[in-house]
């Protein structure tokens, strides 16, 4: 597969602390197209001197949506989905390389390095997702506070992994949570979803946050990363504590306007 015919598609929100390192690998992509809802801070800035980049803004809805808009945009053989937090090691862009370029398949299956500070944890929740795919073949749905791919064909799976390496600060990470939160809630309380079983277990149980903490850190071995799993640990247990929160809010105070 030829790089430059990739397309980089990077949603952002006041996204200084991550965006500069997330595009410092993509220096293999003739053109990347960021859809901005906003951003009051340098993220502006720091995307305005890149020349390969092409900041489009629109107002955010949904992130879904804010997809949808930026896969528009692509005028390249392939687009791939990323966040500002994403990096993408030497490992991953070397296979991307040596895909044929005549494959049959239209999209890829890429898994996470969840990172602490730049040191890659054992293990993380998040799964594998569909990133990379040929342009006008994807397809994107809202699914709780995120968002769902599919593609119209066969898919395969990358073994190199995309990097998460959130720096962002303490107070914006809290906020980002309750706002993610409130979403999720949303989803998980609509009688006519179809929820997973580890949705509908954080939608009606209340002991999510502790199955959490003891999956992680015990299950997946995660005191062995030292602080730094200790540090991821505690992070998914207050998410999920602070989605309890929201869904018993929904529950206690159905007629209120939660959105």
């Amino acid at each position: 597969m030829l790089l430059h015919d990739i397309t980089p598609i990077i949603l952002t929100a006041n996204c200084e602390h991550n965006i500069a390192a997330c595009l410092s690998d993509l220096d293999f992509a003739a053109r990347i197209v960021v859809i901005d809802s906003g951003s009051s801070d340098a993220t502006l800035a720091i995307c305005g001197a890149n020349p390969r980049v092409e900041v489009i803004h629109r107002t955010f809805d949904h992130h879904a949506a804010q997809r949808s808009f930026g896969l528009a945009q692509v005028q390249s053989g392939w687009a791939i989905c990323l966040d500002s937090d994403y990096r993408m090691s030497q490992a991953l862009r070397d296979e991307l390389a040596a895909l044929p370029s005549d494959d049959a398949n239209v999209g890829y299956m890429i898994d996470y390095a969840y990172c602490i500070f730049g040191k890659p944890l054992r293990a993380s929740l998040m799964p594998a997702r569909l990133m990379l795919a040929r342009a006008g073949r994807l397809s994107v749905v809202s699914d709780g506070h995120a968002e769902r791919f599919s593609v119209d064909g066969p898919v395969g799976q990358l073994k190199a992994k995309m990097q998460h390496d959130d720096r962002k600060p303490l107070e914006r990470w809290v906020s980002r949570q309750v706002f993610y939160a409130r979403m999720e809630a949303k989803k998980l309380c609509n009688p006519n979803a179809k929820l997973r079983w580890q949705d509908r277990l954080r939608a009606r149980a209340s002991v999510a946050p502790f199955f959490v903490f003891g999956y992680l850190l015990i299950g997946r071995g995660l005191w062995r990363d030292g602080w730094n799993g200790w540090y991821y640990t505690v992070e998914r247990t207050i998410a999920e504590f602070v989605l309890l929160l929201c869904v018993r809010r929904r529950w206690l105070l159905p007629s209120a306007d939660l959105s």
